[in-house]
């Protein structure tokens, strides 16, 4: 890891540790009231699912101070005070969606993103990108409440003199904890979800693309012959795309397909959303693309999962929905009952992990990689 990298991923969590929880306290304070919150916790009111930790912050109320940003979070979206991001909740807003509740989200998801991301990969692009995106959403912030503090708290944070030393061990040590109060439970459902994202959604979108007929070589030529979109793909995409001239559609991840699908709809005609590509479907738009969007979307979300916290309902509610997705993506491929992606589902859910492959899907699950900071730039074909 060079100097330079260790040093700008220490001034980002600077920032996510001093600055993140301060402007969603405010945005807390905003919209609901402390003293309120504080009588209906007392009566037991609230069903949310409190860490140890945020037992001993909700028992400050009504003083929120050193309220998480997983705790207000938790609180706005329980409370039902602000509208659901366009995205839906847990997701990742696009650059289009700039409502508050879209910024609530990018707070928790960027939060996640910097503790999560290996220090190699905190590049000078992303460190740009970063500072940019943040003013830009700070300033939503103050304009939804009606004053400049999150902007100037910024720019005092930003241009402060840190311990880049002491900041990177901090750091380091806050990834420790994060994993001390994970049940045995919980990981073992992420890692079952973690095999449906990472072994049958690649399996699908390489399905889908298969059975439109066309060749993967000739797919290939046609990607290399677009400099647009070719562009705009990072090494690992690149290096993807060779192997269609080896592996047919084979090692093709769930990102790149979607770009691929979306890009090249000519050679890939496969049915698109019930709206437009990078919309989020609701409960009764169950297309093929439809469908390739909830891929894609719970694919993001497993990107920027700070944890393997996954309840009973999540868990639940996860295979329920791609159960469903299965079903729907076997009978427009006429793929029998015992065999199709269904079952691949339903197997992943019933199966028994031994310790060394729950962890070593775990351990997977955290080398995604992340195309948040990739603009998916559409291009006609």
């Amino acid at each position: 890891m060079s100097t330079a990298s260790k040093e700008r991923q220490a001034r980002l969590y600077n920032i996510v540790k001093k600055l993140f929880p301060k402007v969603m306290q405010q945005i807390f304070k905003e919209c609901v009231s402390p003293r309120g919150l504080q009588g209906k916790y007392k009566q037991k009111l609230i069903t949310i699912h409190f860490t140890e930790n945020e037992i001993s912050l909700m028992e400050t109320l009504p003083n929120i101070d050193d309220f998480t940003i997983e705790l207000c979070y938790k609180i706005l979206r329980y409370e039902n005070v602000l509208h659901e991001p366009l995205c839906k909740w847990g997701n990742v807003p696009r650059d289009t969606e700039v409502e508050i509740g879209d910024d609530v989200q990018r707070i928790l998801n960027v939060t996640n993103d910097v503790i999560n991301r290996k220090s190699e990969e905190f590049s000078e692009l992303y460190y740009e990108e970063f500072q940019n995106r943040t003013q830009q959403m700070l300033k939503r912030v103050d304009e939804y409440l009606f004053q400049d503090t999150c902007l100037q708290l910024y720019q005092t944070i930003h241009s402060s003199d840190i311990n880049i030393s002491g900041m990177f061990q901090e750091l380091m040590q806050e990834i420790n904890d994060a994993t001390i109060y994970i049940s045995p439970l919980d990981k073992n459902r992420c890692a079952k979800c973690s095999m449906v994202v990472m072994e049958v959604f690649p399996m699908i979108m390489q399905g889908l693309m298969a059975q439109t007929g066309t060749p993967a070589k000739t797919l290939y030529t046609d990607i290399m012959g677009n400099y647009p979109f070719r562009r705009k793909l990072n090494k690992i995409e690149l290096d993807m795309v060779d192997t269609l001239m080896t592996d047919e559609y084979t090692k093709i991840d769930v990102s790149l397909s979607y770009k691929i699908i979306v890009n090249f709809v000519k050679l890939l005609p496969i049915p698109p959303p019930s709206r437009q590509w990078g919309s989020n479907p609701n409960n009764i738009e169950l297309g093929i693309g439809d469908d390739i969007e909830r891929i894609r979307l719970e694919r993001n979300s497993f990107v920027h999962r700070v944890n393997a916290n996954i309840s009973e309902p999540m868990f639940e509610s996860f295979f329920a929905t791609f159960i469903a997705v299965g079903e729907r993506i076997d009978a427009y491929m006429n793929k029998p009952k015992n065999n199709g992606y269904a079952h691949e589902v339903e197997q992943c859910k019933t199966c028994v992990l031994d310790p060394a492959t729950e962890k070593k899907l775990l351990d997977k699950n955290n080398d995604l990689y992340d195309d948040k900071y990739y603009n998916l730039t559409y291009v006609t074909i």
